[in-house]
């Protein structure tokens, strides 16, 4: 769901987005929904820190969004090369399984 609205958000046509998808298996507090938000919450901190560290003050103005493994950077950069210093320096943090670049090079 909140890799979804990343997704849209993209697109310079949205300006919002009312994101109303539910997961057919989605857990409740008991199930570890709170467990897993605390993960995502501690990747998008080491992923910000990784874009910190490649691109510098850059690194502001990129969106992290974190779900199971899943990263996704939206936002802008100012050339091609802090884009791949962003997107491979996030690759790298050892719990990411997929980067989703939604970068623009302004």
């Amino acid at each position: 769901q909140e890799l979804a609205e990343q997704v849209a958000l993209y697109f310079f046509e949205v300006a919002s987005v009312d994101n109303q998808l539910k997961a057919e298996k989605d857990r409740s507090l008991l199930e570890g929904q709170l467990q897993d938000e605390s993960y995502d919450a501690a990747l998008e901190s080491e992923a910000k820190v990784a874009l910190a560290a490649e691109i510098g003050a850059h690194a502001t103005a990129i969106n992290v969004e974190a779900c199971d493994g899943l990263v996704a950077l939206r936002g802008t950069v100012p050339d091609a090369s802090r884009h791949k210093f962003a997107v491979d320096g996030v690759a790298r943090l050892s719990r990411v399984a997929k980067v989703i670049d939604l970068l623009r090079v302004k």
